[in-house]
């Protein structure tokens, strides 16, 4: 016979077991609080779940309560290395909506620093990073991140950076950074009309409705982001 603090222990374990996988993640992270001395595979279950609910809170709008499970995800160490950078990943998000962009800056480093470059949100992480050094007018830094952004889409697509369709995406982006915002929405207009295979026809659209949001165009960048879902849902 088990002794109590045993029994209890294992019944909490399959209890996060099941929660986890139902993805009811506030009972799981309970019934792991519940567990006396959990091993380092119960501790790397918990460090996902304190990201996930960041994620949900993130997505909800609750940005304190997500920067709070963010900060407890990452203050865990390296039991999940996965959940861990993501963490750095979305509270860098979290920051750069609240409009804190020196905290953003801070954690989009330290993501494109600990993420690897397979990582889904790797070329992203630079992206943000360069606008958020951009919102702080710290230009040559920001031109920088932006280098590794685009180098990190080409080697991810295994462009020929001598494309003509490549050459206007490219264009198009320095306009951004000079803030020619109308001049960088003609460029991509004509790259995706021109180019209507282009590898970077989504990309187009992605950077077409950042230059409307920044003209104060927020319903033709609203049309702009459902075409990109729709045409490109992955």
């Amino acid at each position: 016979e088990y002794p109590s603090s045993q029994y209890t222990n294992q019944v909490n374990d399959i209890l996060a077991e099941t929660f986890l996988t139902t993805k009811d993640y506030n009972a799981a992270l309970n019934a792991i609080n519940r567990i006396n001395n959990p091993g380092a595979r119960i501790l790397e279950a918990k460090q996902m779940i304190l990201f996930q609910l960041g994620a949900q809170d993130f997505i909800n709008g609750d940005m304190n309560q997500a920067i709070q499970r963010f900060n407890n995800s990452i203050a865990m160490g390296n039991y999940n290395t996965k959940a861990r950078s993501n963490a750095y990943y979305w509270r860098g998000e979290t920051y750069y909506r609240m409009g804190n962009y020196n905290n953003a800056a801070t954690d989009f480093q330290q993501f494109t620093q600990s993420a690897n470059s397979s990582d889904e949100n790797y070329a992203l992480g630079w992206y943000n990073l360069g606008y958020s050094r951009f919102k702080q007018q710290q230009f040559s830094q920001a031109v920088n991140a932006f280098q590794q952004y685009t180098q990190t889409e080409v080697d991810k697509k295994r462009a020929d950076p001598s494309s003509a369709d490549y050459a206007a995406y490219q264009r198009a982006f320095v306009m951004g950074l000079q803030r020619n915002f109308q001049g960088k929405i003609n460029t991509l207009d004509n790259l995706m009309k021109n180019f209507p295979n282009s590898q970077y026809y989504d990309d187009a659209l992605y950077e077409k409705s950042r230059a409307l949001t920044m003209i104060n165009r927020e319903s033709e960048a609203i049309s702009t982001l459902q075409k990109l879902i729709s045409e490109y849902p992955n």
